[in-house]
């Protein structure tokens, strides 16, 4: 899960019924206060929601009803609240559980490259496991025979599920939610291990791994109810999950339910955080994995006291996936430095190293140098009002993104940072170029969004690149980096801070 892009999926599957109806008002409130969490910079937020009754409500408000996925939250938030949450047929407490979640499998528009959590609120489970309902409704669409499909979608998107039940009378019913609760999570969890394990090379990871470091003690995911346990976590996976419930007999008080809701997903994006800092400090510092776990042990986070040992799952999977196929001794990544990823990363920064191990450059032929250099020299001769000095500049950047992208288009939206990106091939990938003249390009036609100053700067500084091509064109052969067949041709590597 560690893995995911920075990117959340959050989906609100709900029982829709009189249990569940009084606890409403917190429920709204707890999706608000979900909405109000940290998720960190650039992180798109989507939300969606299933209500799920029983199959006598296909006669009134449906057994389902369901928003797709969505960065817009507030329709969200209204589809909840004006989905009533009642039973006008169903003479029984069970429920269609199991067709609720496989359908938001279905129709939820989840992205696996997303992280994924799935919020579980209800007090009844599925109907199949009364067998009077599983011989009268056999041949329902809603019947779902074997829950293994729900396991391999959830799999398949690395879903943390998180079971909240409101109402626990003590019998059957109530029972099985618990059940079936366990059940999906705790299976989910043994799907992703024996699929990453199960394999020869997978088990010899795994025993390098043990052998290797007392942080990689992986063993099978467990979920061990206990009935004096008012949260069960899954333990050992490279996922995330809980089942939350009161004792036999008793409810959730509504703050309760409100505070649980929120808690199970600031603990999800808390893990990812925390799980993304620590490869940063394996690819950017070139530590070793031992040492990028120092400091995890006991770290207050969100409520949650955090180990070493909770990301150790997450941390073998993420191995296994880049290791797979590649005959790269484990130990000299849990053990040694600099051997990072010797056939896939190279570490940004080296300790105590002045410079960082590489850069961003624009590889040209000389002919291109020169057109280059005399498209941008096109706003540096210029002289006179701003109104030409910004005329100037805007046919330099649209000469410029015709040159690099053939794509004008008007140029909306694209700014200096996206050219600098297209220039050097980079586009969407990689690391981040910052670019302290960044505006969006069209604004510079503006002078209330880039002032005469910034157009000063910016003419200046393209000046300055000017000379600096000037200088590396005369050098030819004697630049440290030109490489060269013949007089007739040249090709330049130019660092891009120094190109634009």
């Amino acid at each position: 899960m560690g893995h995911k892009s920075a990117n959340v999926n959050i989906f609100f599957l709900i029982e829709g019924t009189e249990s569940v109806a009084p606890y409403k008002p917190q429920i709204m409130e707890a999706i608000s206060d979900i909405y109000r969490l940290r998720f960190g910079e650039g992180r798109q937020v989507r939300y969606g929601a299933m209500i799920y009754r029983d199959i006598p409500e296909e006669k009134g408000n449906g057994i389902t009803q369901h928003i797709a996925l969505t960065s817009q939250f507030d329709q969200v938030k209204t589809f909840v609240e004006n989905t009533p949450f009642e039973s006008l047929y169903d003479r029984d407490e069970y429920t269609a559980l199991y067709y609720g979640l496989n359908k938001a499998l279905k129709v939820g528009g989840f992205d696996k490259k997303d992280m994924v959590s799935v919020l579980l609120l209800g007090s009844y489970g599925d109907f199949k496991v009364n067998k009077s309902r599983k011989l009268s409704d056999a041949n329902h669409p809603a019947y779902i025979k074997d829950s293994e499909s729900i396991i391999r979608d959830l799999n398949d998107i690395e879903a943390n599920v998180y079971s909240i039940q409101v109402h626990n009378d003590g019998y059957r019913a109530a029972k099985s939610f618990s059940a079936i609760s366990q059940h999906l999570i705790l299976e989910t969890a043994k799907y992703s291990y024996n699929t990453t394990y199960g394999s020869s090379s997978g088990q010899e990871l795994l025993q390098t791994m043990r052998e290797n470091s007392d942080q990689f003690k992986i063993e099978v995911p467990t979920m061990e109810l206990d009935p004096a346990d008012t949260r069960t976590p899954l333990e050992g996976a490279s996922i995330l999950g809980a089942l939350n419930r009161p004792s036999a007999g008793n409810s959730l008080s509504a703050a309760q339910v409100r505070q649980i809701m929120a808690a199970e997903i600031a603990n999800s994006i808390g893990f990812v955080s925390t799980f993304k800092e620590v490869v940063v400090k394996m690819i950017d510092n070139g530590e070793t994995l031992e040492d990028s776990f120092e400091g995890l042990e006991g770290r207050q986070e969100d409520g949650q006291v955090r180990t070493a040992g909770e990301f150790a799952p997450a941390m073998a999977k993420w191995l296994y996936g880049i290791l797979e196929g590649r005959e790269v001794p484990v130990e000299d990544i849990i053990k040694e430095k600099l051997r990072l990823f010797t056939e896939v990363y190279l570490p940004r920064n080296l300790p105590d190293a002045q410079y960082p191990t590489v850069s961003y450059v624009l590889f040209m032929p000389e002919n291109d140098l020169r057109d280059y250099q005399q498209t941008i020299n096109r706003c540096v001769v210029v002289g006179g009002s701003y109104d030409k000095k910004r005329e100037a500049l805007f046919e330099v950047y649209k000469a410029l993104v015709e040159q690099f992208t053939q794509d004008w288009n008007g140029g909306k939206d694209i700014t200096r940072n996206d050219l600098i990106a297209q220039m050097q091939g980079v586009g969407g990938m990689g690391l981040k170029i910052d670019d302290p003249l960044d505006h969006v390009i069209e604004d510079v036609l503006n002078s209330k969004k880039v002032s005469n100053g910034r157009v000063d700067e910016i003419i200046a500084r393209f000046a300055e690149v000017s000379t600096f091509l000037d200088g590396i064109i005369r050098q030819g052969d004697a630049y440290d980096f030109c490489y060269a067949t013949d007089e007739l041709n040249r090709y330049y590597w130019i660092p891009i801070e120094s190109a634009f």
